[in-house]
Parts: C-alpha cells; sequence; structure tokens
C-alpha cells in the first residue's frame, strides 16, 4: 500500500452537497449551517453556494483575529453556531468570553446569510468600440 499524501482544500459544492445528501439519507442530523446550505442550494438550482463576495466579507472579518490561513479555513467551512461547536472549531478559544463568542457566532452568521444580489454580467467592449471613445 502507497503512502498517500492528504491535501488540505476546500470541498467543491458537488462534493458538499455529496456529503450532505449521505447524511440526509442515513438520517443523521445536519447543524444548522449544513442544513441552510442544503437548502440554500435546493432552492437556487445548484447555483454556486458560496458567493466570491460573501467569502471576501468573510475573509475580512476574521482578519481582526489573529487566525492561520488553515484556521480561517475551518472556520469558513464549519461555521460555528453553538458555543459546542465554537470551542471545537475556533483555536484557543479560551481567549473568547461568553459574550464575544456568541458575538463572533452572530457576525459570521449574518455574513454567511446576507442577500446577495445576482451577479451581474460584465459588460465587454470589442476593440472598435473601445478605440471609438
Amino acid at each position: 500500500m502507497q503512502n498517500q499524501q492528504v491535501e488540505d482544500r476546500l470541498l467543491s459544492n458537488a462534493e458538499l452537497m455529496s456529503l450532505l445528501n449521505h447524511k440526509v439519507k442515513k438520517n443523521i442530523d445536519l447543524t444548522s449551517f449544513e442544513y441552510f446550505v442544503y437548502r440554500e442550494h435546493e432552492t437556487q438550482t445548484a447555483r454556486p453556494l458560496y458567493h466570491k463576495r460573501r467569502l471576501l466579507k468573510l475573509a475580512e472579518y476574521l482578519k481582526q483575529f489573529n487566525f492561520t490561513p488553515q484556521e480561517k479555513i475551518v472556520i469558513v467551512n464549519y461555521p460555528p453556531t453553538s458555543l459546542v461547536e465554537f470551542y471545537s472549531v475556533v483555536p484557543n478559544p479560551s481567549q473568547f468570553s461568553d459574550e464575544e463568542a456568541n458575538k463572533f457566532m452572530k457576525d459570521i452568521e449574518e455574513i454567511m446569510q446576507m442577500e446577495l444580489l445576482p451577479d451581474q454580467p460584465k459588460k465587454v467592449l470589442n476593440q472598435k468600440e473601445a478605440s471609438d471613445e
């Protein structure tokens, strides 16, 4: 048997939905965030789950904390929705009071559920139009 290198990476939408569908079929309870993603994906007809703007806003929010990039990825993939999840996902959770932890979770949830307008296609000027201006 070969030693295989395990690579840390974000899951694709298809991989994520496959895992969630498996949990639903096996009657395993989904966390509130997993349920949100599962329902959002169903209602948005397989539109990308994470809009770039939402991720950028979340990354901007996480800058104020002293997390490594890998720790930030874990928080983005598994946003805590309870104190138990907070203590299992956030590194060194003892630096946060319960009030700070609740605010952290509330802020992340607001970012992940914020309403985004559909992406507008960019207008591409062809060479002739660009040279006329």
